[in-house]
């Protein structure tokens, strides 16, 4: 199955071309049963397309249960998704490079878990498929008795390995606290992979020879956790990455205790599943495949003008906004990305900056008054929207400047865009 990736690779994209002995060779294709799988897929690819992976399948393979499920077909069909549909971008994702021949027999396992790793990343924006600057948010829960005389660990750990943490020692009701991981110590790299963490696990040891404290000395005790949380920057910039799964948790743990140094002991008290599907971004994605615009004027008394209004956004073509035009204005549109950036998707980072321009042409050149503008974006391969509301309120007044310079420039961030309903 990988061997077949790897040939539809490396013919021209969106092609099924027949596979040749070259093709075979090239890709250390030796064994005849494997030839004949091949020949044998390819067959079947050109019959007809395979069906999308059930939700039961995709259900059960997110989870990692593998038992009833044709892993080779599902693979196949999603290989079809990356490599001959409209998802080229995610075609990396498939991870070929690290596997040059499929051995015979092929391990249904490896299939398996490679179509669980497509799976679990497709709706990862690309800007996001590396994390860095890990952090751990742990609330506790403001309910009497929620704190703890305990010292309160925690882990967070996964196939980029094993971050080990320190969250509180005697935490009080309703404290919060955010612990931040080393990433040189816990994963000897500054960034790993969105799928690098699988596993969260909160851990309490007792504290030897305490001060006394009214209510125990030296007593393991239950603790109420409101909130779990992870954060982390997007290896590019602007972009933050989140889970909040574990938000509204508000459940009791604790230590089992024991004699003596058994209290002392560091004991695991919680473990929490991480998946990739609990993650959420912000912005949600680059690549943007509508976008549209509002744009008022205040009520102010003399805040129309008798000028020419339009704005550029990025590195697109002037758009008109009105002319002529009274206090209160108001106007609305969505922008042809073909005609104004030349393409039919436009990534959010070269939308660095807003500019409106006056021409006083047919006017006077007097002052208006800008009340602010806006922007809604919908996400090309992700089933998101953004807004991006950071010049929604400006109140400023503004007029004509010299023919070839805005009448008002504003810069804009990848993090100014905010995802919508």
């Amino acid at each position: 199955m990988i061997t077949a990736l790897q040939m539809y690779a490396q013919h021209e994209r969106g092609q099924l071309a027949t596979w040749t002995q070259a093709d075979y060779a090239q890709n250390h294709v030796e064994d005849p049963t494997q030839e004949e799988a091949l020949d044998a897929l390819q067959q079947r690819l050109r019959a007809e397309p395979l069906p999308e992976p059930a939700a039961e399948q995709r259900s059960a393979l997110l989870a990692g249960n593998f038992d009833g499920i044709n892993c080779i077909a599902v693979l196949t069909a999603l290989m079809e998704a990356l490599y001959i549909s409209k998802k080229p971008k995610l075609r990396a994702r498939a991870d070929l490079g690290s596997r040059q021949a499929t051995p015979a027999p092929s391990p249904t396992k490896f299939d398996c878990e490679r179509a669980q790793h497509i799976l679990q990343t497709e709706n990862v924006p690309v800007t996001c498929e590396k994390i860095k600057n890990i952090q751990l948010g742990v609330a506790f829960s403001n309910d009497l008795w929620s704190g703890s005389w305990d010292d309160i660990g925690a882990t967070l750990e996964g196939p980029a390995g094993k971050a080990i943490l320190h969250v509180a020692t005697q935490p009080e009701r309703g404290s919060h606290t955010w612990a931040k991981v080393d990433m040189q110590a816990s994963f000897k790299k500054d960034e790993i992979e969105v799928t690098g963490l699988d596993t969260i696990t909160l851990n309490a040891a007792g504290i030897f020879n305490p001060p006394w404290r009214l209510g125990g000395n030296g007593q393991n005790d239950q603790w109420q956790v409101q909130d779990i949380q992870i954060r982390a920057d997007c290896a590019d910039p602007g972009f933050e990455a989140h889970d909040n799964k574990l938000v509204g948790l508000n459940a009791w743990y604790g230590h089992p205790g024991g004699w003596f140094t058994q209290k002392l002991a560091t004991k695991t008290v919680a473990t929490f599943r991480v998946v990739p599907g609990d993650w959420g971004f912000s912005p949600p994605c680059a690549m943007i495949k509508e976008l549209a615009y509002a744009f008022d004027l205040s009520d102010k008394f003399y805040g129309g003008t008798n000028d020419a209004l339009s704005f550029t956004i990025g590195e697109g073509k002037e758009i008109p906004l009105g002319a002529s035009v009274s206090r209160g204005f108001h106007t609305d549109g969505k922008i042809n990305l073909k005609e104004i950036f030349g393409k039919d998707e436009v990534d959010i980072r070269d939308l660095k900056e807003l500019k409106i321009f006056d021409n006083y042409s047919g006017g006077n050149g007097d002052q208006w008054a800008y009340q602010g503008m806006t922007f809604t974006a919908t996400c090309a391969k992700v089933s998101k929207k953004m807004a991006m509301k950071k010049y929604q309120s400006v109140n400023a007044w503004v007029e004509h400047k010299a023919d070839t310079q805005a009448a008002w420039t504003g810069p804009i961030i990848a993090s100014d865009w905010l995802e919508v309903a």
